[in-house]
């Protein structure tokens, strides 16, 4: 089961509930299995949305996913391919160091006398 969306209630923790049941508690997200519980604090985000938002939103929500959830999976997305493309900047940036690239070529060289034994 997924973590419930924050609601602004509070859900009291009680001593009948199943393992593997959530339990919203002063503010966070607890989840007992196998006699370990898992916290997840949750922080609520409020957005200003136009026209193309609500339009991108809907197009997200139409499967049955709920708007947080898009929105949550949105900003991961985003996350790594601003990750990526800082990788993908820095791999570059060491392609053209002349530097990089002639002690990478020296290490390959050590490597092949190496595998030759």
């Amino acid at each position: 089961m997924a973590c419930p969306t924050t609601d602004g209630e509070r859900w009291h923790h009680y001593s009948g509930h199943q393992p593997g049941q959530w339990v919203k508690y002063d503010k966070a997200y607890c989840r007992e299995a196998d006699h370990v519980l898992h916290i997840w604090c949750v922080k609520t985000l409020t957005i200003r949305t136009d026209a193309e938002v609500e339009q991108a939103l809907e197009s997200l929500t139409r499967d049955g996913q709920s708007r947080s959830e898009a929105t949550r999976a949105a900003i991961l997305a985003a996350e790594r391919m601003h990750r990526r493309a800082l990788l993908r900047a820095e791999a570059e940036q060491l392609r053209n160091d002349a530097d990089d690239v002639s002690a990478s070529r020296e290490l390959a060289a050590e490597m092949d006398a190496i595998r030759a034994w």
